[in-house]
């Protein structure tokens, strides 16, 4: 028997049997499964099939393989479009992943922002605390020297007036013993015999 490729050459002539012609039909419906392709092979070897019985002067065989052939290829084609149902299944399930994830991405920013945002507050915060403190020690300091310098002033004023005070009390107190040393002298003098006219012209003449 000739092989499947050779008799799909020759193209189904009258010098094939019948029942060559069902093995070839059977052996592409076979390949058909896995490749369709082959399926029309297999039909043109059932037209070959039936040519052969005509001829023959026998009946036609029943159209059995050709409605076989034809619910095979509505499957495939069924097959092929749940295939493709699935592929855009797919892709569309893909596609939510996607945006999915873009959207998680895009939250996470979000988020991270706000972090930031939050972060570089807490800093300007601290900062500005950290500045106010630095603001009211200075203006201690600056309080406490102008009031130690004044109280310096006025020690020094004090002192001033002291000293003067002093040196006061020490002109008072020389003058008193100059009096009193002149006053014991008059006394003295007073005292002696003619003294008194000496003392009189000793403090007419002061």
């Amino acid at each position: 028997m000739a092989s499947p490729a050779a008799a799909a050459a020759a193209g189904g002539q009258p010098q094939y049997t019948a029942e060559q012609c069902a093995q070839y039909r059977d052996y592409y419906l076979k390949q058909a499964e896995t490749q369709p392709e082959y399926a029309k092979h297999a039909q043109a070897w059932e037209r070959q099939l039936q040519a052969v019985l005509q001829q023959q002067g026998g009946a036609a065989a029943p159209q059995g393989a050709a409605a076989a052939v034809a619910q095979q290829q509505q499957q495939q084609q069924q097959a092929a479009a749940a295939a493709a149902a699935q592929q855009q299944a797919a892709a569309a399930a893909q596609q939510q992943a996607a945006a999915a994830a873009q959207q998680q991405q895009a939250e996470l920013a979000a988020q991270q922002q706000q972090q930031l945002a939050a972060q570089q507050a807490q800093v300007q915060a601290a900062a500005n605390a950290a500045a106010q403190q630095q603001a009211a020690h200075e203006a201690a300091l600056a309080e406490a020297l102008a009031a130690q310098k004044a109280a310096e002033q006025a020690a020094a004023v004090q002192i001033a007036a002291a000293q003067e005070a002093a040196r006061k009390a020490a002109e008072d107190a020389a003058a008193a013993r100059t009096l009193l040393s002149q006053r014991q002298a008059g006394a003295a003098a007073l005292a002696t015999p003619g003294g008194a006219a000496c003392w009189t012209r000793r403090a007419s003449t002061e």
